[in-house]
């Protein structure tokens, strides 16, 4: 018996169209794999039976007016994606985040969610997934990933095991604040922290540089917002350098956009100075908005 599963429901309308009956779905936990749900409308039922180590089940059922109906479901192990997460030097990630997709995405109402961990070992293991091609990607808030390392994409059979291995970097975190923001209005005003990297002196690098030592090249920019005390948070930093610039933006109405858009206010927006990241460290920010 499968002694932990979830449970979904849905019901046939007068229009001929399926709809979820929330009130009936629950998560399941029963050593002898048994459910029972009652006080259910006569009619056809669609049942959806899921377990994070087995392909989901799907199945249909017919009510009658104070009729039972019995269902013996069988779930298949499926496929699997075995794998490791590590440092460069090798050193197991414990703890990292591991997120998995179907590509291209599964229609409405199939499984999307795969996401697991690794355990204190750096290995992960993900089960009950159907055959096809699947993206792979590893993040933990100490780590980033330098170009595809920390990504991957398999196509797994319908029965398969497929292993990968992935490598995080060590990276910094940075805790912040801009002064003089004044009175933010939620909704209409938001606050941006713009990290754009400062590249390392090619000249210096040049002379110093041992082969397979050389430095990687400066990562792409990255934004991060500040709440309403100008204080700002980001984890999985790359280390180096960073220039700062702050931008203030406002919705504004606009006709041809519901909603309205987001317009950048000039005088509110600039230069707020540098700051750098080590691996391992967390790097405090002070400054004052221009």
């Amino acid at each position: 018996p499968v002694a932990e599963f979830s449970l979904s429901f849905e019901r046939q309308g007068a229009d001929g169209e399926f709809r979820t009956e929330h009130r009936h779905g629950r998560d399941v936990r029963d050593a002898g794999g048994r459910f029972a749900c009652e006080g259910m409308h006569a009619g056809e039922w669609r049942v959806r039976v899921g377990s994070k180590d087995h392909v989901h089940w799907r199945g249909g059922v017919s009510l009658a007016p104070g009729g039972t109906a019995e269902l013996d479901v069988v779930l298949h192990a499926g496929s699997r994606i075995e794998g490791t997460v590590a440092l460069p030097d090798g050193t197991p990630v414990a703890g990292a985040a591991i997120h998995i997709r179907l590509v291209p995405r599964p229609l409405p109402g199939e499984r999307t969610n795969f996401d697991t961990h690794t355990e204190e070992d750096g290995a992960f293991v993900a089960a009950g997934m159907e055959g096809g091609s699947y993206q792979i990607e590893a993040t933990h808030p100490d780590c980033y990933a330098e170009g595809t390392e920390g990504k991957a994409k398999v196509d797994v059979s319908a029965a398969g095991v497929v292993s990968v291995g992935l490598v995080l970097r060590p990276a910094g975190r940075v805790l912040g604040r801009v002064h003089g923001l004044g009175f933010v209005q939620p909704g209409e005003d938001i606050w941006i922290v713009r990290f754009t990297p400062i590249a390392a002196d090619s000249g210096r690098a040049e002379a110093i540089a041992v082969p397979g030592t050389e430095r990687a090249s400066p990562g792409p920019p990255f934004e991060c917002w500040t709440d309403a005390q100008g204080t700002f948070h980001r984890d999985s930093v790359r280390p180096g350098k960073y220039r700062l610039e702050l931008v203030h933006k406002r919705s504004v109405e606009d006709p041809e956009r519901p909603g309205g858009k987001w317009v950048v206010v000039p005088d509110d927006s600039g230069p707020l100075g540098e700051v750098e990241i080590r691996a391992g460290e967390l790097a405090f920010f002070e400054g004052e908005a221009p």
